[in-house]
């Protein structure tokens, strides 16, 4: 039950665009300010009639929420506020590193995980992640192929989950995103957080990204991108 809402809940990001200084078509690297304060929130609760399983299919649980559509609020928590990025294209790396107020190391029932898109001049496009658990607090990494979703570059991925510093790095070879000549970058930070008893499931996800000031979850139509970056 936990996976298959985590999974309904992080599908979607929504990014609009805020750089530091004008970035030249063309440039190697780019910073992106992000204000503090626009992390937005929601809450989903699932509850089932005492004695019923919420993985047994013949209990129908009362959903509080929409997992599809959840609706965000503005939260003021520091804990996950993103508030600069930087995007990168090196001559043999791609790498990202995410500044926050507070990134906090997740408890038991609680995910931290960091999500990043690249879309290549070539038209190859992947998905990058970093998710941390209690049990994993450095983060599991990997990188999929949007076209077909399929897992590639495993064991290839360097990331760095430093809670002193609260700061997330992911560098990773230009040929896992298909060696393009330029590249456009995005991405977003997620905490989930699980609380369960023997008849409710409550779920919190919170996000933030770079890009935008607040706003709603909605389909990569309406990320915000960096501008293209050559290679370095």
């Amino acid at each position: 039950m936990r996976r298959s809402i985590a999974l309904c809940l992080a599908t979607a990001l929504t990014l609009g665009l805020t750089l530091l200084g004008a970035a030249p078509a063309g440039a190697r690297s780019v910073g992106v300010a992000d204000p503090s304060g626009d992390v937005m929130r929601s809450v989903l609760t699932l509850t089932v009639d005492e004695g019923c399983d919420f993985e047994a299919d013949e209990c129908e649980p009362e959903v509080d929420g929409d997992p599809f559509d959840p609706e965000f609020r503005r939260d003021t928590t520091r804990v996950g506020d993103l508030v600069a990025t930087t995007f990168a294209h090196h001559r043999s790396s791609i790498s990202i590193t995410s500044q926050y107020l507070d990134i906090r190391r997740p408890r038991a029932g609680q995910e931290l995980t960091w999500v990043a898109l690249t879309r290549g001049a070539n038209g190859q496009r992947r998905q990058v992640a970093v998710a941390a658990t209690a049990r994993r607090p450095g983060g599991v990494a990997s990188i999929e192929r949007m076209s077909d979703e399929r897992a590639i570059c495993r064991g290839n991925i360097t990331r760095r989950i430093d809670y002193r510093a609260n700061t997330v790095r992911v560098s990773f070879p230009r040929w896992c995103a298909g060696s393009p000549r330029r590249i456009k970058l995005s991405g977003a930070s997620f905490r989930l957080a699980f609380r369960e008893t023997d008849t409710s499931l409550r779920v919190e996800q919170s996000y933030d990204n770079p890009f935008r000031d607040g706003g709603r979850l909605s389909s990569d139509a309406d990320l915000g991108w960096t501008p293209w970056l050559r290679r370095g």
